[in-house]
């Protein structure tokens, strides 16, 4: 009897890729004010019931006179990401996102924050910097729409990782 190897060649970072442990990721949404619309909040919330393990979303709308962005940055642990959506981020299509994310999921972020401004943008909390800057669009959007939009992406996010039809 005849046995038949194959040998695949890998590269030293494919490899790690595999071999690392790969654990859970949150998205978690952070903005001033709530979300108006009925029903971008009945989207929002269907995007988070339908996001798969091993991601998960959360939402924290805060009161405008409490600067969460700052105490979030403040309280920064090493497996945390802080992600500042503005017009002139770093633009992704819908795997390039996953891809991103998976990357930072294999290297040992679990806690992903989003930060997403008011109408007025930033205003007073403008100054802060986030490690990554994230343009959803050339477009500008309300942003109750924005985080719609976010939340969706989040979701798409961990379809693609499951390989479902829903990311075609």
């Amino acid at each position: 009897m005849r046995l038949i190897f194959h040998i695949s060649v890998l590269t030293e970072s494919t490899f790690i890729y595999f071999m690392k442990k790969r654990g859970k990721m949150k998205f978690i949404i952070i903005s001033p004010g709530k979300t108006k619309e009925k029903f971008i909040v009945d989207k929002i919330e269907r995007f988070k019931k339908m996001t798969m393990k091993p991601y998960s979303i959360d939402f924290d709308w805060f009161n405008k006179k409490k600067n969460r962005f700052k105490e979030i940055i403040e309280a920064k642990k090493a497996t945390d990401l802080v992600v500042k959506c503005e017009e002139w981020g770093e633009e992704f299509t819908s795997v390039e996102f996953f891809k991103f994310f998976d990357k930072k999921r294999v290297n040992g972020i679990s806690r992903v924050f989003l930060f997403i401004g008011d109408a007025e943008g930033y205003g007073e909390f403008g100054d802060i910097k986030g490690d990554i800057s994230l343009s959803l669009s050339k477009m500008t959007f309300p942003h109750d729409i924005a985080r719609m939009l976010l939340a969706e992406q989040l979701y798409r996010v961990s379809t693609i990782e499951k390989g479902t039809s829903y990311h075609k």
